[in-house]
């Protein structure tokens, strides 16, 4: 008869133990925050999407295992440096920087190790204030509201630790709050500064016309591209054009190698004025009976161009006007009689797609 009351009984402490295990796994998948709960804003023009979105990702679970609250992490990036700062829900700004890094995998891992060190600084503020709180102490004040003296007002004389406690100094962790990013354009950001340079391949096309009746030269051009502080571009290409208005008899070809150096203007440096050269070979051919049947002859000439070239993130796109100054005139004849000349002074216009493959800040 004793058996049944004791067999209830332990039912009901495995019960009871049950419940409070339920209620102790509920409190705790409470107490960490989730990633949902981490908002990451970045300004980073000099990240792709795909390395600012790892980033991100890495950042919410990351700091969602140190925290016990959500927060916010802003980043304000000036090449591959960069300004960060967090805040747990309900409490002030805490600010830190990442001295400038050689490439943008190493900029992300900085990023990374920055922000970890802001969330522990900010969860070892907590205990701080905890700890201050359960000795009698007062809290560190705000870091917008910083007293310029601790207390005002009478203490009771503290006995034994709690005198050598209060003796102790307090210290107090004043924060300086950075100001919010200011939203820039996509274009500003790759303005750079000095010290800063970058390197990149080009592809377009470019065309000349050289008289009313419509001569003139079209084709494809393949080049690379070296920015310099922000405010210099030099490129060099080389171009494969054909001639238009030869007649049906002569086929005229153009391979010219280009070099172009710009300074680049305005408030954004979006426009690109420069000067240079081009210097290369002209090849012509006419069927037989036709005399001759294949010439070639050099061709040089200074240029002149005027682009508008906006950046965004590391691409570049260039289009504009040329003036082409010819200084070896080309004079193609076919059985004595003259069917294509370069003019001395022609107008061009030049179409270009650039795209960034290495930059770096000294």
């Amino acid at each position: 008869m004793r058996r049944i009351p004791l067999l209830s009984r332990l039912r009901r402490k495995v019960a009871t133990f049950a419940a409070m295990s339920g209620t102790l796994l509920c409190a705790s998948s409470k107490a960490l925050a989730g990633p949902s709960d981490i908002t990451v804003r970045m300004h980073c023009p000099v990240l792709s999407d795909i390395a600012a979105s790892e980033f991100e990702a890495r950042a919410k679970v990351d700091l969602s295992s140190r925290i016990p609250r959500g927060g916010e992490l802003e980043v304000d990036c000036d090449g591959l440096a960069a300004k960060i700062r967090w805040r747990t829900a309900g409490q002030v700004w805490l600010a830190s920087s990442v001295p400038p890094t050689a490439t943008s995998a190493a900029f992300v891992d900085a990023l990374l190790v920055a922000s970890k060190e802001l969330v522990e600084r900010n969860v070892r503020d907590a205990n701080r204030g905890k700890d201050a709180k359960a000795e009698g102490e007062q809290p560190a004040p705000s870091a917008t509201e910083v007293p310029e003296s601790l207390s005002t007002e009478p203490e009771s004389e503290p006995k034994g630790e709690q005198a050598r406690q209060a003796e102790r100094p307090r210290r107090l962790a004043k924060v300086v709050p950075m100001a919010p990013p200011s939203p820039e354009k996509p274009n500003a950001a790759s303005a750079g500064k000095p010290g800063t340079w970058a390197v990149g391949v080009l592809a377009g096309t470019q065309a000349a016309l050289y008289s009313a009746s419509g001569a003139g030269i079209a084709g494809p051009k393949v080049g690379a591209y070296f920015d310099w502080g922000g405010w210099l571009t030099a490129s060099l290409s080389g171009a494969y054009d054909y001639g238009i208005g030869a007649g049906d008899i002569a086929s005229v070809r153009l391979a010219n190698a280009i070099a172009l150096f710009a300074a680049r203007l305005g408030p954004d440096r979006v426009f690109e004025l420069g000067a240079g050269g081009y210097a290369g070979l002209v090849f012509v051919s006419a069927p037989s009976p036709y005399q001759p049947t294949s010439q070639s002859q050099y061709s040089w000439g200074a240029l002149v161009s005027a682009r508008y070239a906006p950046r965004l993130s590391a691409w570049r796109l260039a289009i504009g006007p040329d003036l082409r100054i010819q200084g070896l005139r080309p004079d193609v004849a076919v059985d004595g009689v003259q069917v294509w000349r370069v003019p001395e002074v022609s107008a061009g216009f030049t179409f270009e797609l650039g795209r960034e493959l290495y930059s770096s800040t000294r």
